[in-house]
């Protein structure tokens, strides 16, 4: 059993390949910018803050370009 994020889930392929991964036994987590969300958490981010002043670049881009990524490619998010 594996765990499987697929976006356009809800397009012609991903819904069946969703369907299909489903009837395995996979654990599916799919998106599509046809939600309707209001909220986006996010909780990713490099954990550890030792590491985090020996290599500060590491930190900077998974926990703010990583973000910045996800929120310009997510269209149900408001910026401002």
């Amino acid at each position: 059993m594996n765990r499987i994020l697929v976006t356009g889930a809800a397009g012609f392929i991903g819904f069946y390949l969703c369907k299909r991964l489903l009837e395995r036994g996979d654990v599916v987590v799919g998106i599509d910018k046809t939600e309707n969300l209001d909220v986006v958490v996010n909780l990713a981010a490099q954990a550890g803050v030792r590491y985090s002043l020996i290599n500060p670049y590491a930190y900077i881009d998974s926990n703010i370009v990583g973000f910045t990524k996800i929120s310009q490619n997510a269209p149900f998010c408001e910026r401002g």
